[in-house]
């Protein structure tokens, strides 16, 4: 079986995707290197707080995850918000190319601000003091949907090893959710969960994409069916990537 091989960097860089990491990587770094020198807790106007949203600040549902936040520059920081940017290149290079930049910016919005009101939840049932950024939650969602975008293909790292996106992407995943969950940080936890969902749902029903685990290939195929038939008095087709062959039958 032919199985593709991604590159690690997309020939061009879409404007959208220009202008929109210069805007995190702008953002992230001008605050968390004014933070620890200022009085006042500036970070309640850029990220998600119960008490920021209580003031009437409703854009940090928005302005959340255009930014990731540390009190003062430090590696850490700079290795994480470089792998965020990274992903929005790779994948929204990758989105952008299979769909349109309107759809993209759809997407982004959409994934960004329901992660959002996942964290919102759970910071007002229980985390009233929580300051959350949703940059790497919805960096995740992102590479849920590049990875339905690309089920067969797969990443050679170290110039030999020929490891499946599914897997990388899944493994990455799992290794986020775990992380938070063992360190009870509940609110990254159901943020990211969130945003994996809805760029699962998004990618299926609105671009037709199948995830690449076949275990879930009923299951979508008859969503997509009951959805287009019901909704748009239509019948879809849906298609193996493998054998293109419909399996609306299945």
């Amino acid at each position: 079986m032919f199985h593709s091989n991604y590159s690690f960097s997309p020939k061009k860089i879409q404007p959208i995707i220009k202008y929109l990491a210069l805007t995190i990587a702008t953002f992230s770094i001008f605050f968390t290197l004014i933070a620890p020198f200022i009085k006042i807790n500036f970070p309640l106007f850029l990220l998600l707080s119960k008490l920021g949203i209580s003031k009437g600040l409703i854009y940090q549902f928005i302005s959340c995850f255009f930014v990731t936040f540390e009190y003062g520059l430090s590696l850490g920081f700079l290795v994480k918000l470089m792998f965020c940017l990274y992903i929005i290149w790779i994948a929204g290079e990758n989105l952008i190319v299979n769909t349109s930049k309107i759809q993209f910016a759809i997407f982004y919005f959409g994934c960004g601000i329901f992660s959002s009101l996942a964290a919102y939840l759970v910071e007002f049932l229980g985390y009233p003091l929580y300051l959350h950024s949703g940059l790497s939650c919805l960096v995740f969602g992102l590479l849920t949907s590049w990875m339905m975008f690309n089920t067969t293909s797969q990443i050679i790292l170290f110039f030999s090893l020929r490891i499946p996106i599914k897997w990388l992407v899944s493994a990455t995943i799992g290794i986020s959710l775990l992380s938070d969950f063992s360190r009870s940080d509940f609110v990254s936890f159901f943020a990211t969960l969130a945003a994996i969902i809805f760029s699962y749902f998004f990618t299926l029903i609105v671009w037709k994409m199948r995830s690449p685990f076949n275990f879930l290939q009923k299951f979508e195929i008859k969503l997509l069916n009951i959805f287009y038939s019901n909704l748009f008095k239509t019948k879809t087709k849906i298609y193996d990537f493998k054998t293109g062959k419909s399996l609306n039958d299945s």
